[in-house]
């Protein structure tokens, strides 16, 4: 079994919590400063940095995606092209003795093919190791979390393939065009055949591996959506 779906790129937002105080888009983030060195084009999930410009900051606070604020969020991941945001908020303490500085990190990823759940992670290092070593440290680690998240979600087995009937509505030759050619360029569908077309809707056979939520999340990562409405699986352009 592997995974070969490819995530729409995600915006990373690191929040750096120490003392109690927030920071984001501050000079003294180096945990934001840190992420801009980690690339994440060469795997599945590709990430985009932002620029920390004045746009951003009136777009989006350290408060604000903390809180989990989805239209901030979804406004920031379409400034920069994003499917989703990446909130990383890590937290500077110090250990119960006193001897170790401990890192915890709360990742959530919000937009397509994310939940909102926050998933978590803890770090420590003794004071010799220094806090920014420690911080790109766990940068590495979020990274590679992130990545096998995504690969075990989109884990396929491939067996015998599914089959799912589709309705696609649309207004124009064009927009079919360009649904079709999106659909075919889903890496699990194996094979798409049309049914049935009419001057405003196709029906399609999508013969695909993995599962049906496996199909849907993939698809999402295009410029489509698939939902059931009354029992119909419906293909539609996003908006």
């Amino acid at each position: 079994p592997f995974a070969e779906t490819l995530s729409t790129p995600m915006v990373v937002i690191p929040v750096l919590e120490q003392s109690g105080t927030l920071s984001l888009w501050e000079d003294n983030n180096i945990w934001r400063k840190i992420w801009h060195q980690l690339t994440g084009l060469n795997g599945l999930v590709p990430l985009v940095h932002p620029l920390g410009d004045l746009g951003d900051k009136t777009m989006i606070g350290a408060q604000h995606a903390i809180n989990g604020d989805k239209q901030r969020l979804n406004d920031i991941a379409k400034r920069y092209k994003a499917g989703a945001a990446l909130v990383v908020h890590a937290s500077l303490r110090l250990s119960a003795g006193g001897d170790q500085n401990i890192l915890d990190i709360l990742i959530t990823r919000y937009g397509a093919g994310g939940t909102g759940q926050t998933q978590t992670m803890t770090l420590s290092a003794p004071f010799s190791e220094g806090v920014p070593q420690l911080l790109a440290r766990g940068v590495g680690d979020t990274g590679r979390f992130v990545e096998d998240s995504w690969k075990r979600e989109n884990l396929m087995d491939y067996g015998e393939p599914g089959v799912l009937a589709v309705s696609v509505p649309f207004s124009t030759l064009k927009e079919w065009l360009s649904i079709q050619k999106a659909v075919e360029g889903v890496a699990i569908i194996e094979r798409m055949d049309v049914v049935l077309i009419s001057r405003d809707e196709a029906r399609l056979n999508l013969y695909y591996m993995g599962t049906a939520r496996q199909l849907e999340l993939a698809i999402e990562q295009t410029s489509l959506t698939l939902s059931e409405q009354q029992g119909v699986w419906i293909i539609r352009a996003v908006e």
